[in-house]
């Protein structure tokens, strides 16, 4: 069968545009033909034939992510179309036999904004709404969240499945530092790791009588204003968690039990406060937990009602910078310092957690501490359970765009992401020589600890369709 006939039957089969087609021939076929751009660009590839840039803005969970997918698609441009005279142009009949017709054939430059940074401040921007440099644009919005309201054409490409559970840090021993001078009145500043269910009488390296605190609730006693998530993160009244006896201080036994047992948030204090610590409140992460807390409640508008007054507002995803924090609180005490980090709950994206080292532990002096993952409602954050939705905060991350102003080079970047080899076939990194489809499918998955979502996923995981119809396809 020659090149003609087999176009027209991938064209009859497939409903391809022209451009994917002779893309599908070009990989297929080991031939290298020049591409006739069609006029105005088709889906899903959306060649213009024309050099553009594109510029992301938003979330801190996905922006260094998005730095290597925009890496990835820029570096496939080196083997894009040979250019005309202007270096703007294809020249359509001068293709080599290295050219790339699929992946990034335009030579798309494509950049990351940091200028507000935060899922809402990025879907603010695209929509015009939130402020940015007057030099620059937003065409898409990095998003850890759905769509919001910001506009009214906003549609989200659900591209990567994520959770956020919360942390506390049961391996930060002050006891082993130094003896504490903030809690000298607490076992005469012996501390042990109250997260860990160190109570005082308790030796600061253990065995610890108090019960480890291991898993956040906002299901108990009957959720809502009486969840354990409620009242810390929540409640102002007297029914607010203050002190981490209530969470740890729960046998007969206990310091001010009285021989009676108690339930997580209801064990008798033990001086040392707990520090809620704040999250940049524009953050899809701060967003996500806080539907959690909130415990159905309209009360709680962020998780930073009751954060610690030193750490307001951090970015998310970041639990090293409780370092600075710790020595902002207590400058001139390294045993201060840890016991601040062992006070503490944070939460972070699980995808963060589970592959940058540095971003889930805290160094003060000479120790590193590891911060422990927490359960919520029982259950452990995992691709699994956050896959199939069973983590209360468990969460679908996106690229926004709107449908009133996307450009073609916008829309051929975005479906690059989304489209599994089913719609079209990405080529061969020539760098590596891997597939870039299977090397997306890393970066997600193994280099960042996300679950890959395509357009060929399942419901409820299904967003992440192709983009059909653009505003401007020569741009």
């Amino acid at each position: 069968m020659n090149l003609k006939s087999m176009r027209k039957r991938l064209l009859q089969a497939s409903g391809l545009g022209a451009v994917a087609v002779t893309a599908t021939l070009a990989l297929t076929t080991g031939v290298s033909s020049a591409i006739t751009l069609p006029s105005p660009a088709v889906g899903p590839l959306w060649q213009t034939g024309t050099v553009q840039t594109v510029r992301g803005s938003g979330s801190d969970t996905t922006f260094f992510l998005s730095q290597k997918m925009s890496d990835l698609y820029n570096q496939a441009a080196l083997y894009g179309c040979v250019l005309q005279a202007d270096n703007a142009t294809c020249n359509q009949t001068g293709d080599l036999s290295t050219t790339n017709t699929v992946d990034n054939y335009d030579r798309t430059e494509v950049s990351q904004g940091i200028d507000a940074v935060g899922s809402g401040a990025g879907q603010g921007q695209l929509c015009g709404t939130t402020a940015l440099p007057a030099n620059l644009k937003v065409d898409y919005a990095r998003s850890s969240k759905p769509a919001g309201t910001a506009c009214n054409d906003l549609v989200g490409q659900g591209f990567a499945k994520d959770g956020v559970p919360a942390v506390d840090f049961q391996t930060a021993i002050p006891g082993d530092v130094g003896t504490s001078t903030a809690f000298a009145s607490v076992n005469g500043g012996n501390l042990g790791p109250v997260a860990a269910g160190w109570i005082p009488g308790d030796a600061v390296d253990g065995p610890y009588t108090g019960t480890a605190f291991s898993n956040l609730t906002n299901n108990d006693s009957g959720g809502g204003l009486s969840s354990v998530a409620y009242r810390l993160y929540c409640s102002t009244s007297g029914t607010r968690i203050t002190d981490w006896g209530q969470l740890t201080n729960l046998s007969a036994s206990g310091p001010g039990n009285g021989g009676v047992a108690k339930t997580v948030g209801n064990g008798a204090a033990i001086g040392i406060p707990i520090n809620i610590i704040g999250v940049n409140s524009a953050s899809g992460t701060e967003s996500t937990f806080d539907g959690f807390v909130a415990s159905g409640q309209a009360g709680c508008a962020t998780t930073n009602t009751n954060a610690e007054s030193h750490a307001l507002a951090l970015l998310e995803n970041n639990t090293s910078q409780l370092a600075d924090v710790a020595a902002a609180v207590y400058p001139a005490s390294a045993t201060d310092q840890v016991e601040y980090l062992s006070a503490s709950l944070y939460y972070e994206a699980n995808g963060v957690y589970a592959t940058n080292p540095y971003a889930k532990s805290v160094t003060v002096g000479a120790n590193t501490y590891v911060a422990t993952k927490l359960k919520e409602n029982g259950v452990a954050s995992t691709s699994v359970t956050n896959l199939n939705n069973t983590f209360p905060t468990a969460r679908t991350l996106y690229n926004i765009y709107r449908t009133g102003t996307i450009r073609a080079s916008t829309a051929a970047w975005l479906n690059w992401w989304c489209d599994s080899n089913n719609v079209f076939t990405k080529g061969k990194d020539l760098g590596t020589g891997l597939n870039y489809d299977a090397e997306i499918t890393t970066l997600i998955n193994t280099s960042f600890g996300f679950s890959r979502l395509t357009n060929t996923s399942a419901a409820p995981n299904n967003s992440c369709q192709l983009i059909a119809a653009v505003h401007d396809p020569a741009s």
